[in-house]
């Protein structure tokens, strides 16, 4: 398969995903219980004639895959629709997205710096007291909830410095703490791949044979076995991406910031269904973008990688 036929046929397949994702998630939201016209009026039920106007126009007596088409077709341009409590949806969502994207664009450097950076040195110590040290920490960040490492930036360093803020946005340094307990079960994942495919990289012949032919070790771990190593890497991080975005509502929370993660939390509680919708398409839409890049450029950064069944030779 040529590379531009993977390239449409990688493209497709994302189409695909989303499409599943959109009727998954929209169907998902009314299973939630409760009429969130009525939810809106609190324990006073509404008059019947309010009610039913409201049910029209919102169409909410609409059968199921008419409100789905309307929701497709208005999402591929990027219209979700109308909140129950009479804002646009993308007006509420796009206020709070720059804030959830900081923390989520900040919690990947973190992972992408930081974990490949302490991989690498802990797979080049690996005897050492460093490595050792490297490898224990990693295990230890890896089995600790998300909410643990919140509460415990929160207390050990968020309340005794200047300018970390430790609640709320107050400035950039609002971000640092939320940014890091967000990255920090990702990190330590990555830390140990990195740590693992370096390790076994440089056992491989082809590594041998460079350092046969006395190239310097820091050309050979660079030049090659970063880069032979670099596939699994781009595979994870893409994929943890959703792992970051599923953490947002939990920091969010914790940190008091007011993104999407707490948006959600609020039209769950409202029943406010095409909010919910929308908050969690973007986050799919993201998640899969991300995965479709990686395996867009898995094969140019690895040769090794096809990209499809290779034709028997003739």
């Amino acid at each position: 398969m040529r590379y531009g036929a993977h390239v449409r046929h990688t493209l497709i397949s994302m189409a695909l995903v989303l499409l599943a994702a959109s009727l998954l998630l929209y169907g998902l939201t009314h299973v939630i219980p409760g009429d969130p016209i009525r939810g809106l009026f609190g324990f006073q039920p509404p008059p019947p004639e309010l009610l039913a106007e409201l049910r029209a126009r919102y169409g909410l007596d609409d059968p199921f895959y008419l409100q789905y088409f309307k929701f497709v077709r208005n999402a591929a341009q990027g219209d979700f629709g109308y909140s129950i409590r009479g804002a646009r949806v993308r007006d509420l969502i796009g206020a709070r997205l720059p804030v959830s994207a900081r923390l989520v664009v900040g919690a990947l450097l973190i992972q992408s710096v930081v974990g490949v950076f302490f991989g690498v040195l802990g797979a080049l110590r690996r005897n050492t007291v460093t490595g050792w040290l490297i490898r224990a920490a990693a295990i230890v960040v890896v089995v600790v909830p998300i909410f643990v490492v919140g509460f415990l930036l929160l207390g050990w360093i968020g309340y005794g410095s200047s300018w970390l803020q430790p609640r709320g946005l107050k400035g950039w340094g609002s971000y640092v703490l939320p940014s890091i307990a967000l990255a920090a079960g990702s990190t330590a994942l990555t830390v140990r791949l990195a740590h693992t495919g370096l390790r076994g990289t440089l056992r491989q012949p082809f590594i041998a044979f460079a350092q046969a032919l006395g190239l310097p070790h820091r050309r050979i771990v660079s030049a090659h076995a970063l880069k032979a190593s670099a596939a699994p890497l781009v595979t994870f991080l893409a994929a943890s991406a959703s792992q970051i975005i599923g953490g947002l509502i939990v920091i969010e929370v914790i940190f008091d910031i007011p993104g999407v993660g707490s948006l959600v939390i609020d039209s769950v509680v409202t029943k406010d269904h095409n909010v919910i919708v929308g908050v969690l398409m973007i986050a799919v839409v993201f998640s899969v973008v991300c995965s479709t890049t990686a395996d867009l450029i898995l094969p140019k950064i690895d040769p090794r990688i096809r990209t499809g069944p290779v034709s028997p030779p003739m």
